[in-house]
């Protein structure tokens, strides 16, 4: 069960506030994915376009699970894509290594 849920105009919402902040400049994210949010399918869509791409320098995603952290680092390493990525179970750890 879901306890959130980000539909399309939540994506398009945090990205124009992301934009605002960064000055339309590329930015590092922590996202915070612990309490498993659902992510409805067209806002999926719009979270993977190039402008909001291209304002992501490294992504650092929490999750709540090794075994689920050990599985989605290995399969980054094969759908990368442009952005650094890497999944987290431990804050300190997600923040020290966006800061690399």
């Amino acid at each position: 069960m879901y306890n959130v849920s980000v539909d399309y105009e939540d994506a398009v919402d945090n990205f124009l506030v992301m934009k605002n902040l960064t000055n339309n400049k590329p930015c590092l994210k922590l996202i915070d994915l612990i309490n498993n949010p659902h992510f409805e399918s067209k806002a999926k869509k719009y979270i993977k376009n190039k402008e909001v791409q291209s304002l992501t320098i490294a992504r650092a995603v929490l999750i709540d699970n090794n075994v689920k952290k050990i599985s989605l680092n290995f399969f980054l390493r094969f759908n990368s894509g442009k952005v650094r990525a890497k999944f987290f179970t431990e804050y300190d750890e997600a923040i020290n290594w966006l800061k690399t």
